[in-house]
């Protein structure tokens, strides 16, 4: 089969649902609202006119994010569903992202309960109990009295082996860093291996697209583990994801080098444009603030991406790619907006964040 018929209904489909994704101008203007009401009335004729509705009804601003949550479930499994058959293998993996962060949701309230001792009954009626891909044996997990049940619990799904070798490890050390990390290689370990099945044209646009969120990851692990855990050089590079466009571990060896000179300049050779309005007293603090800013554009980074997948050939897998982008971007910032209402953070400071 073609392209064209090929992607020919999910391309019509999707092209109709960007159409009614709200600009940031919108988003923008709706950050001046006054209040959480204010902001939830000017959302009324919008597809997120049901978050007024829970909030009348709960006062719950955690039921809203849920709410939130659960329709950026239904897009992935709505992509997993239509997407052509070529595709399949490269949206399972995709779907699999959604999975993973629920079962770290689970096993961090298992961990409060059991490690520290927390009570984590306020926050378990927003755990999400659908089943993504695999059955994920939500209150088992969380009543399971200890980390073996909690292996036995993943023995039938994907993720077994991780919890085999690494969960009752990150019980006895008391922290679950490691385990969580060997979730997310294992995510994009099968997001880089679902290329392999795309067509040409598709394996082009989806390769660049997740050597960007690779490089995400990336700059996210070199600024924890460079300036909040003070790992060395050589740690962090160890936990380099492979697969990125540009932050390889090569490229990250320069970037966390003694040489702060070196590194900004590897740093400006590749992300030049988004550095131009930024200075410091010393090269250290350049650093820090340039791994920063380039952290905080990321949305930025996407948003383009977005932009140039939709511009690509039209019957392919762009679409697929720009209205994921899009639409996880608008219900974050949407969950931006109600909580910056809701805690009253100040318009301009609510503006950088969206």
């Amino acid at each position: 089969m073609s392209a064209v018929s090929d992607y020919a209904f999910i391309n019509a489909n999707l092209r109709g649902k960007l159409s009614q994704i709200l600009s940031l101008d919108f988003l923008l203007d709706s950050a001046t609202a006054k209040d959480l009401y204010t902001l939830l009335a000017n959302l009324k004729d919008t597809p997120f006119d049901y978050l007024a509705d829970i909030y009348h009804r709960t006062a719950d601003i955690k039921s809203c994010e849920k709410a939130l949550k659960d329709q950026e479930l239904q897009l992935i499994k709505y992509l997993y569903k239509n997407s052509p058959k070529g595709a399949k293998n490269f949206a399972f993996a995709l779907a699999s992202k959604y999975e993973i962060e629920n079962i770290k949701q689970i096993i961090r309230l298992w961990f409060d309960l059991m490690v520290r001792g927390r009570s984590i009954d306020k926050i378990t009626p927003y755990l999400n109990r659908e089943t993504v891909l695999h059955t994920i044996l939500v209150d088992p997990i969380l009543n399971a009295q200890a980390a073996s049940e909690v292996v036995k619990l993943f023995s039938l799904t994907p993720y077994y082996e991780i919890f085999k070798n690494h969960f009752e490890e990150a019980v006895s050390d008391k922290t679950l860093y490691n385990f969580e990390t060997q979730l997310d290689r294992h995510y994009y370990s099968i997001l880089v291996d679902s290329l392999s099945t795309l067509n040409v044209q598709d394996k082009k646009i989806a390769t660049k697209y997740v050597g960007t969120l690779i490089d995400i990851e990336n700059l996210n692990q070199i600024v924890r583990l460079s300036y909040y855990f003070k790992f060395s050089k050589e740690q962090i590079v160890n936990q380099i994801i492979q697969g990125g466009n540009i932050l390889n571990q090569t490229a990250v060896k320069k970037i966390t080098s003694q040489d702060e000179l070196e590194a900004i300049e590897i740093l400006k050779s590749y992300y030049g444009k988004y550095l131009e309005d930024l200075s410091a007293s010393n090269s250290k603090d350049y650093l820090f603030s340039a791994l920063l800013k380039i952290q905080t554009i990321s949305l930025t980074m996407l948003e383009e991406m977005a932009f140039k997948a939709l511009t690509s050939e039209p019957f392919s897998i762009g679409v697929m790619i720009a209205y994921l982008i899009k639409k996880t971007l608008e219900l974050r910032r949407i969950a931006t907006l109600i909580n910056a209402k809701y805690y009253n953070i100040p318009y301009a400071q609510l503006k950088e964040l969206l």
